[in-house]
């Protein structure tokens, strides 16, 4: 299924009666963010609210907590988030795999220390991340998530891109079970998941859905595809993957001919082929290396 064709089925979706809390339109920013609008305003019309635009947020806390409250004046509530990056990688969920293993070994006793319960919090928000519920035995609730997990991850907070940590295959190991003894005691004190990264609500945000009539909208430049939130907004039909705009190594560049088709369907002006691979050649700054 083409850009095109997708963003028609889902604004079709919308305009039917049936629409999902939280969309994801990716690509080049000057194709995501008319195409997130689109659907913006499809969903406030129907929820009879109106459309707030966020470029650059340094965070979703704010954004998202606003959504999960109802308007006392007026109707529903539709956030345009753009370039967030929330999703660009996958860091996120390692980080808090990280700070669960910060408590471990566990001191023993009858019941968890203030750390160990914040440790078990920080798993049990990844299993959420996932989609994981604790209807099965700990170990093999672990068992379902993928090993990177467990393998180090970066502050999602920083700027870096260096990983906090990195585990071979018995450190692993040896995590796993300190791991599955946390979860176990966490089971036994009846503990719910919390983490205060981004990734984490946004994924409640999907799980939980918003009010009637509250909807997110993210136009990312970048989303990791097996980042969980991602896979499962695949999964609900709420994602649109645009093209980027990029030369490959033979100087041909990729993405202009729907550039030009969103250039002309905001001016009501058309421009020819050559001519606008001449002007991306002249504007883009990023060449190949």
């Amino acid at each position: 299924m083409t850009a095109g064709s997708r963003e028609s089925r889902v604004l079709q979706e919308i305009r039917g009666g049936s629409s999902r809390a939280v969309y994801l339109v990716t690509g080049e920013v000057v194709l995501a963010e008319p195409v997130g609008a689109r659907i913006a305003a499809a969903l406030a019309e129907e929820a009879g609210g109106e459309v707030t635009t966020f470029r650059r947020p340094a965070d979703l806390r704010r954004i998202l907590a606003d959504l999960r409250t109802y308007s006392l004046f007026g109707g529903g509530k539709v956030s345009l988030v753009v370039e967030s990056t929330v999703l660009s990688d996958r860091s996120g969920a390692a980080y808090l795999i990280d700070q669960a293993a910060d408590a471990l070994p566990l001191r023993g006793g009858d019941v968890l220390s203030t750390n160990e319960r914040l440790a078990a919090g920080r798993l049990l928000q990844v299993l959420r991340l996932f989609g994981l519920t604790a209807s099965s035995e700990s170990q093999q609730l672990l068992g379902q998530l993928p090993r990177w997990v467990f393998e180090g991850g970066a502050d999602p907070s920083s700027r870096s891109s260096r990983k906090r940590r990195k585990r071979g295959a018995r450190q692993v190991e040896t995590l796993v079970e300190g791991l599955v003894q946390l979860l176990d005691a966490a089971h036994e004190e009846g503990l719910e998941g919390w983490a205060e990264i981004d990734a984490s609500d946004l994924a409640s945000v999907q799980a939980d859905g918003l009010p009637d009539g509250h909807f997110l909208v993210l136009c990312e430049a970048s989303a990791a595809k097996d980042h969980p939130v991602v896979v499962r907004l695949e999964e609900e039909g709420a994602v649109i993957e645009l093209a980027f705009v990029q030369a490959d190594r033979q100087g041909n560049w990729a993405g202009v001919e729907e550039l030009a088709a969103e250039l002309a369907r905001d001016t009501g002006t058309e421009i020819e082929g050559d001519a606008l691979r001449e002007l991306t050649r002249r504007t883009l700054r990023k060449q190949p290396g």
